[in-house]
């Protein structure tokens, strides 16, 4: 890919010994969960997309559970894509919740993991809608495609 990818990443992982300097050297930038945090980070997407960069967005805001149980979505992926007035590409990741669980302390590595890229998502805002209606019913629609092909 000849464009920049760029990651959102928990603010905390920059602080951990390996996984810190690996995620900033491969493109990511720290999300806090503090509200002046969250704007932040959602001021340096827009500005990295305008640029031309590719934006990796997680859009449960977390890692998973061994047991691969989705977490509810959040908004910012839409939120962010709605502003910069470009397409969501959905992709599910089948596996990865075998790599680095929550409640595992360090990744396993060399596990397999299966990736799956869904026809892009060209986010319409519904004008008889409110905002915030229509951040629910795209990231509702996002989860959906993301879970059509998702096996624990």
């Amino acid at each position: 890919m000849r464009r920049k990818l760029r990651f959102m990443a928990f603010d905390k992982a920059f602080e951990w010994r390996f996984i810190g300097p690996l995620i900033r050297y491969l493109g990511a930038f720290p999300v806090s969960q503090e509200t002046s945090g969250t704007l932040n980070a959602i001021r340096i997407a827009l500005r990295e997309l305008k640029k031309g960069s590719v934006l990796t967005v997680f859009p449960e805001g977390a890692r998973e559970f061994a047991d691969g149980k989705f977490f509810p979505f959040k908004t910012g992926a839409v939120r962010i894509a709605m502003q910069a007035g470009v397409p969501i590409l959905p992709v599910t990741i089948n596996g990865g919740n075998h790599i680095w669980p929550q409640t595992q302390r360090y990744p396993h590595l060399f596990r397999r993991v299966e990736i799956i890229y869904h026809p892009l998502m060209e986010i319409v805002e519904d004008k008889s809608l409110d905002k915030d209606a229509n951040l629910h019913i795209w990231t509702e629609k996002l989860r959906e495609t993301i879970a059509s092909a998702y096996r624990p």
